[in-house]
């Protein structure tokens, strides 16, 4: 009885992962009306933010930067690389004199503090409700693509996990050691791609 409640509970895990991560794929590489093109006249730093797993192990920062479309007049929130300001907008002008254009998926923020971290800022600014193109956690992500192919593989690496852990649960005394040991391996470098990718990406809905 414990051994198929341990087993039904790591498939509705197994199943809670590849759902979170292949509607992120979807999000990113095959959701077309979320993606949105601006024109930006003006930019600046927000700010940077960290993520670590634990509180302490560092996974990597996420750079969020200002923009303002020259279509809206409105303020959006944009992540991208610590270079794109310096590359789009040197001596803090546009590199072009029609302004700088931009294609990005729309996203928002599930982390609470992150959510509360970009409102308060745009509040510190001074910006109006009316004025914010990014409301309640939204950001334009310009690396969307590099983001969804690392979706599409933590997602693609559950479903084989589910398929070959049926199978080897199922028949195992079919299986050599070996073959176990390899798919043992293969789990635990899973896992750990999933909390790396779970800490620093979460649900992008």
């Amino acid at each position: 009885m414990k051994e198929k409640l341990c087993v039904a509970f790591l498939g509705l895990l197994l199943g809670a992962v590849i759902v979170i991560t292949g509607i992120n794929a979807y999000t990113l590489l095959g959701n077309s009306s979320r993606k949105q093109e601006l024109t930006l006249v003006g930019a600046t730093g927000a700010f940077d933010y960290s993520h670590k797993l634990e509180g302490f192990i560092p996974l990597g920062t996420d750079h969020y930067w200002l923009g303002l479309d020259q279509t809206t007049g409105k303020i959006y929130y944009i992540r991208a690389s610590q270079k794109w300001f310096d590359k789009n907008f040197p001596n803090g002008e546009p590199k072009d004199a029609d302004g700088v254009k931009i294609t990005g998926v729309q996203c928002k923020v599930t982390d609470h503090e992150l959510r509360d971290a970009m409102d308060q800022h745009m509040k510190d600014l001074g910006v109006p409700v009316l004025n914010r193109g990014s409301k309640n956690g939204e950001f334009l992500m310009l690396n969307s693509a590099s983001v969804g192919i690392f979706s599409l593989f933590v997602a693609i690496g559950g479903l084989l996990s589910v398929i070959f852990g049926i199978l080897i649960y199922v028949k195992r005394d079919s299986f050599p050691i070996k073959v176990k040991t390899i798919f043992g391996c293969f789990i635990l470098v899973w896992a750990m791609a999933v909390a790396f990718y779970l800490v620093r990406f979460g649900l992008l809905i």
